[in-house]
């Protein structure tokens, strides 16, 4: 029996209203690791 396997790519953006900075440089820092150990843990790749 044959078997395939297929990948779907998501991107994600980020974007707030106005295009207005709302995150931080601070937590900018934290929320970058934050999310890598997120996709990590699902198997996702970047």
């Amino acid at each position: 029996m044959s078997y395939s396997y297929s990948g779907n790519r998501i991107p994600l953006v980020f974007s707030t209203k106005n295009r207005e900075k709302q995150i931080t440089e601070e937590l900018q820092l934290k929320l970058w690791p934050y999310m890598a150990v997120s996709l990590k843990i699902t198997a996702s790749k970047p």
